[in-house]
């Protein structure tokens, strides 16, 4: 840990990086989000931007979101914001909604007396998850964060960088470092091991060793988090551009058997650039740096049809995949730990229906295909990212074709014959 800041007080004094020490251009941030901040000045409070914006600004990339933070009040934010709700159970957050859908997320300053207090507390509390529910200083707020590039503050009006952990040495020196006692952050929220992850892959920086070794002397403790919870948070890296390289980290920390156990059995593979699995993972981040969406259920069901290189060649399904039972009994055995919500798994199971269709010329599904656009769109992306040619099959697909395989598979139909109708005789009585 960086010497200067490996004892946490909340009377530390910042590091001060003026405009001159620091890359970070004011007309790169949203001019919303700057709006924002500008107008909790006038309003007499503090706003900063924070998180992943001031981090990825000062490694030269465009900033996903701009999240911003201040000493306000969720109720005051709601004030000084018309166009603004509050949200949130655990911890309340202000929504500040513009034109064209965009949302810009503010929050107020934490308490951190939870996130990082002493370590023998921890141990008589046995909580899962810090109780983060209470409002505190910009310094508080900077120590509560998993970790330190994470934890900047850039303030718009004079143009400096604020840091109170050593964040802006760890990014010159490549590192992803916990803020705290990495045994204590990973006992308090075991997820923060899949974030800490998450960043170094996308950075591509490297874990400092006592969170690395941390991480894999707790891993464990995933198994103690809700499964839905741990399903959201892995679904944050099939969006993220480097789900590939995700994957290599957890399998190297040994998460993955914890998470996806299926992929750890091909983790070779995963490691060669040249195996199917590999070539698949990084088709989904490229499309997705190209800003194409790719729904969770594409991504799982491309993982699915790329595990087994014997069981897919280019489009052709195993006899048991094209079964619909088959398929959700090995959906169901694939992802046994991943808590994969039913609609993802429902779309899953279509993606497959779909994709034997094309290789049975079913009719009656590819007329369904046809006829929905978001069900097109989202078979055309699943055979776009597991590179099947029945994707060009499908483009050029039209009703005249469906017809015309419908008179191909369709049955000779059997001649009926009338049964004849015996005429009853009535005989006549005699008189």
């Amino acid at each position: 840990m960086n010497k200067q800041f490996s004892q946490f007080s909340l009377d530390q004094e910042p590091l001060i990086y003026d405009r001159k020490q620091h890359c970070i251009n004011r007309r790169s941030i949203d001019p919303d989000a700057l709006s924002i901040m500008f107008r909790l000045f006038r309003s007499g409070h503090k706003g900063y931007l924070v998180g992943g914006g001031v981090r990825d600004l000062l490694l030269g990339k465009k900033p996903k979101d701009f999240d911003i933070v201040t000493d306000a009040t969720p109720r005051r934010i709601k004030t000084i914001f018309r166009n603004s709700r509050i949200i949130g159970r655990r911890f309340k957050l202000v929504h500040i909604f513009f034109p064209g859908g965009k949302i810009i997320e503010v929050a107020t300053f934490r308490d951190s007396t939870d996130a990082i207090g002493v370590e023998e507390e921890a141990e008589e509390k046995a909580e899962t998850l810090a109780n983060d529910n209470r409002f505190g200083s910009e310094v508080s707020d900077a120590y509560r964060r998993d970790i330190t590039i994470n934890a900047l503050f850039y303030n718009p009006e004079d143009f400096t960088v604020i840091d109170y952990v050593g964040g802006m040495r760890d990014i010159k020196d490549g590192v992803v470092r916990v803020i705290g006692n990495p045994d204590q952050r990973f006992r308090e929220d075991p997820v923060r091991m899949t974030r800490v992850l998450r960043h170094a892959a996308r950075t591509g920086f490297k874990i400092e060793s006592d969170a690395w070794d941390s991480l894999r002397r707790n891993r464990e403790l995933v198994r103690v988090c809700p499964p839905m919870r741990v399903y959201e948070e892995i679904k944050k890296d099939f969006s993220s551009g480097f789900l590939g390289p995700t994957l290599q980290l957890m399998a190297q920390s040994d998460m993955l058997e914890l998470v996806i156990p299926e992929l750890l059995h091909n983790f070779p593979a995963i490691s060669n650039t040249s195996s199917l699995i590999s070539k698949t993972l990084k088709r989904v981040d490229d499309l997705t740096r190209k800003g194409i969406i790719i729904a969770p259920s594409i991504v799982l069901a491309a993982i699915i049809a790329s595990l087994d290189d014997q069981s897919f060649k280019m489009g052709v399904l195993s006899e048991s995949l094209c079964l619909e039972s088959d398929q959700k009994a090995f959906i169901a055995s694939t992802f046994r730990l991943l808590q994969i919500t039913r609609r993802d798994r429902e779309q899953i199971e279509e993606l497959f229906s779909c994709w034997s269709a094309l290789v049975k010329l079913n009719s009656r599904i590819l007329r369904e295909i046809l006829r929905s656009k978001q069900l097109f769109e989202h078979v055309h992306l699943f055979l776009r990212v597991i590179d099947s040619p029945l994707r060009e099959n499908l483009e050029v697909l039209t009703e005249k074709d469906l017809e015309g395989i419908a008179v191909i598979n369709e049955e000779p139909k059997k001649k009926r014959h009338r049964s004849r109708r015996r005429t009853r005789q009535v005989g006549h009585k005699s008189n």
